[in-house]
Order: structure tokens, then sequence, then C-alpha cells
């Protein structure tokens, strides 16, 4: 029998041992670990060496420049591989961005073209429902892949509610019907119209009908118009400062309507017009706030100069102050203004940002 390294208990057949392979002593295995099968192991497979602790400290601190080189090897090794792949992404990458799509795939921007395409809002009749509560009974009666529906786009919308748009109208349909036959009892479906965007071209030295208006210029921009683009006449009339020029109010999809404000002009015959954006919010003129108008104005009266609680044709004050800015209380803004002058009215920017951003959950 040999004594074990470190302890005065004999080497039996019911004490197991492994001899270290640095200083030849003999060890328990209950001394190394509590899973003497480790210990088992290592004595069966061929080749495989085992050191005590001591034995790895006194390798590392005599050999320093052996350790050092081991981890550069294999740090050196891994940095290639790693290299390796990334080059290997990289092209895989490259090859997806120069790959054409079908020619008969939809392309999301061809569904934006038309304007007139209603989306699906699905509403549950909770109105404290969560949306992911709301998109796994959707899921659970509709599903796009078994009834062959080509989604566009899905969205959130406020009380639980999802929007839905397909890329084709009987795919609207479809989702329609479904959601009235098997999820009535719970929630309410309906149709929204595509929402039309408003630009204002500005520079026309003829008074031109509507009809005239719209061949001009459809034929005359064809980097902003094409054959599936929305394009509506709302009205043409004289500018305030020379009733010799012309502007008019058109509404557009959204696809022209970007083009149009990029492009910053549109020819109308021999007439380079000017675009600017024509969306705007409403606002009372009894209060002067927001989103509603004066027959449905429970608010007490504002004066639009001052602020103060009179009509405009009574107000005599020298200053002017905007009462839609002062409510947003924040003394970094200015509210020395009216409440018309919308370049400078911080409260109408907010109102106007907001309404651009409910439209795009919409288009």
């Amino acid at each position: 029998m040999v004594n074990r390294a470190s302890c005065s208990n004999p080497v039996s057949r019911n004490r197991p041992a492994i001899s270290c392979d640095g200083c030849k002593k003999e060890f328990h295995s209950v001394c190394i670990t509590k899973n003497t099968d480790i210990v088992n192991l290592l004595n069966t497979i061929p080749g495989l060496f085992w050191k005590c602790s001591d034995c790895v400290s006194n390798y590392i601190l005599l050999n320093p420049a052996g350790i050092q080189n081991l981890v550069d090897n294999k740090l050196t090794g891994a940095l290639d591989t790693l290299h390796e792949e990334i080059k290997s992404i990289k092209s895989e990458v490259a090859k997806i961005t120069e790959a054409e799509p079908p020619e008969n795939q939809l392309r999301y921007s061809d569904v934006l073209k038309d304007k007139s395409q209603p989306v699906i809002i699905i509403q549950p009749k909770d109105d404290s429902q969560s949306h992911s509560h709301t998109k796994a009974d959707i899921l659970r009666n509709i599903n796009p892949c078994q009834e062959s529906i080509q989604l566009a786009k899905v969205k959130t919308v406020r009380d639980g509610g999802i929007l839905i748009a397909c890329k084709s109208k009987s795919d609207n349909e479809k989702v329609k019907s479904i959601v009235q036959q098997k999820m009535a009892e719970g929630y309410s479906v309906k149709e929204v119209g595509g929402v039309l965007k408003k630009i204002r071209i500005v520079g026309m030295t003829a008074n031109l009908t509507s009809t005239e208006l719209y061949e001009y210029i459809i034929s005359c921009n064809s980097n902003v118009f094409s054959e599936e683009s929305v394009c509506r006449i709302v009205k043409v009339f004289p500018t305030k400062k020379n009733n010799n020029i012309y502007q008019a109010i058109i509404q557009v999809d959204k696809t022209v309507y970007e083009r149009a404000l990029n492009s910053g002009n549109l020819f109308v015959a021999y007439d380079s017009c000017v675009v600017y954006d024509a969306l705007e919010v409403y606002r009372c003129f009894k209060c002067n706030e927001f989103n509603h108008s004066a027959q449905r104005c429970t608010k007490n009266i504002s004066c639009p100069v001052c602020g103060e609680a009179h009509d405009l044709k009574d107000c005599k004050s020298s200053t002017k102050k905007c009462s839609n800015c002062v409510k947003l209380k924040n003394t970094a803004l200015d509210i020395n203004h009216a409440v018309w002058e919308r370049q400078k009215c911080s409260a109408y920017i907010e109102n106007l940002n907001k309404l651009k951003s409910n439209l795009s959950k919409i288009n």
C-alpha cells in the first residue's frame, strides 16, 4: 500500500486513487472530487494525463512563455476563424443586396400607390384588452398561410385594435368576412379608406379648370406621376398677394406626395409652380384650440392675438400672446405671436406632427 500524497489514509481497493503525471504521487479519488466517476474515467482513457494543482501551478510559474504562446496560438486560431466567417457573411449579404426582386413580386411601394384600397381594423369590444391578446385571437382564427392571404402591413391602433392591409382587395374582403363569421362575439371589424395627402402648388398664370389642371399636371410631370398615381383637384384659386397668379390644392397618394415635395416644383404647361405641404391642423375660431370647429365648441371664447377672453374685433392689445403655446407650460417657447402664425407656433407644429404620425399608421 502507498500512502496518499497529503493524507495519512492508505490507497487500497476500497480507496481508489489516481497518479499525478507531474510528481508521480497518488491521490485518493474522493480527495480530488466528490464525483469519483470522473477519476475512474480518467484512469480508463489511454494517453490522457492528470496533474495535481501544485504541479499545474509550478508549470505555469516555471514556463510562462509556453503558457503565453499556447494562449496566443488559441486566440490567433479563433480570430482567423471569425474573420473567415465575417467574410462569408459579407459575401452572402452582397449577393442578397444585388439580387433583383422577381418581376411578379408585389412591392410595398406598389401597395401604397393605390390609396383607394382600404385597410381592415379589427377592434376588441373590450377596449382594455392588450394588442398581444388581439393578435393571438386573430392568428387563432385567421391563419394567413392556410387562407392564402398576402399581407402588406400590420400595425397596432388604440384600444387594443389591429390594423391589417392586404396586398389585394380580395384578401381584404376575405379577412373581413372571416372576422365577421368567427370573431363577431368579441370583435368589431371595419374598413377604412386609404388617406390621401394634400399639397399646394403656387405659380400658375392662367385660371384653369380642374380638368385642365389635372391633364397638365399628369402629362407634364412624368417624374412624379405614373399611371397608377392618385390625383384629385380640390380647388383652384388666386393668391392673396396677386389675383393674376393662381394656386391649387390637390390630393395625392403617398408616393406622389413624397416625390413632389422632394422635387420642389411641378410644371403646369410652361409655369414652374412651387410645391408646399398642404397638410394642416384645423383650428376653432371661438376658443382657438385645435381639432374641432366653432359650431361644436363648448369652451370659452379666446382672442387669437392676445389670448384674453374676448373676440378678435374687440382686441385693443398692442402685444401678442399665443394661448395655445401658453398652455404647453414650457418657458423656453416663444409665446409672443398670434395663434395663426404657424411657423412660430410650437403648439401648432406639435399638433401637425401628431396628425402626420396618425396618418402614417394608416398609410
